[in-house]
């Protein structure tokens, strides 16, 4: 969900996506700045104040994603709450977190400027084939590999993995690698309500690099893009482990480029 947010963000923002948080102040920016092409000096953190005042002053903003943001130590959240609040509007967070008492406690370095919206609706069987069928287009899966992800074999990995974006990653994984005994025997396989294409799931024209599995997470998503549009200084993406947090985050970085300076 993360990537998707991404993608989208990157026509209007400055966007960064970093998979993780679990670092000092000065190396956290030290890293930010480094993937917008910008060098740190003995003071990265007014490094990156200055690098967001700049795009502010342009009429853009840097937006930075953290995935598993609930790695972010307590004293980085403090250093960059104090950072945050210099840059004004240059500066916005868009973070995702599990819900527990440590995540709580980052946040609360925040407010009261946190917005928190939350991810909990599983995939339905035909959210689970577009999944599949985005990550194989994507990553350019050879034609043998593509043939393995059948409807069948889908119908079959998404009761394995009851809609769950990361059970389903690691049953996809066993299948790519030619471990085929995750899947059913043909003669046994229970036959499902029909799925949202023909017998060709590849057979698409759309951008799988835009796929953003399930309705709720197509609401999620224009959420999050909507309040970075109108000024939203800090977003947290919430919900339990594993249910499409980082793909949203990734698109979102995407989608902002245009008009945020975006980092990931």
């Amino acid at each position: 969900l993360l990537r998707v947010l991404e993608r989208r963000l990157a026509s209007t923002l400055r966007v960064v996506y970093l998979p993780f948080a679990a670092l000092p102040a000065d190396e956290l920016c030290t890293w930010i700045l480094g993937l917008l092409g910008a060098s740190s000096g003995r003071d990265p953190e007014r490094d990156l104040l200055a690098a967001s005042l700049r795009l502010e002053a342009t009429g853009s903003a840097l937006v930075v994603i953290l995935d598993d943001a609930a790695s972010m130590p307590v004293a980085t959240a403090r250093r960059f709450s104090a950072l945050f609040a210099e840059a004004e509007g240059g500066l916005r967070l868009v973070l995702a977190l599990a819900e527990d008492s440590h995540s709580d406690q980052m946040l609360s370095s925040f407010q009261p400027a946190v917005s928190r919206v939350e991810l909990r609706t599983l995939m339905n069987a035909d959210e689970t084939a577009r999944y599949l069928r985005a990550h194989l287009i994507r990553s350019n899966a050879p034609k043998e590999i593509r043939a393995r992800f059948d409807p069948t074999s889908i119908r079959y990995l998404h009761r394995g993995s009851g809609g769950v974006p990361r059970v389903l990653n690691g049953l996809a994984g066993e299948v790519v690698r030619g471990n085929l005994s995750v899947l059913p025997r043909r003669e046994t396989a229970a036959r499902d309500e029909p799925l949202g294409f023909g017998s060709d799931p590849f057979d698409v024209t759309s951008d799988p690099a835009d796929y953003v599995p399930r309705e709720a997470s197509q609401e999620l998503l224009e959420s999050v893009e909507t309040g970075l549009q109108r000024g939203a200084r800090v977003i947290a993406v919430t919900g339990p482990p594993g249910l499409g947090k980082t793909l949203l985050l990734r698109v979102l970085e995407r989608r902002l480029r245009g008009s945020f300076r975006t980092v990931r």
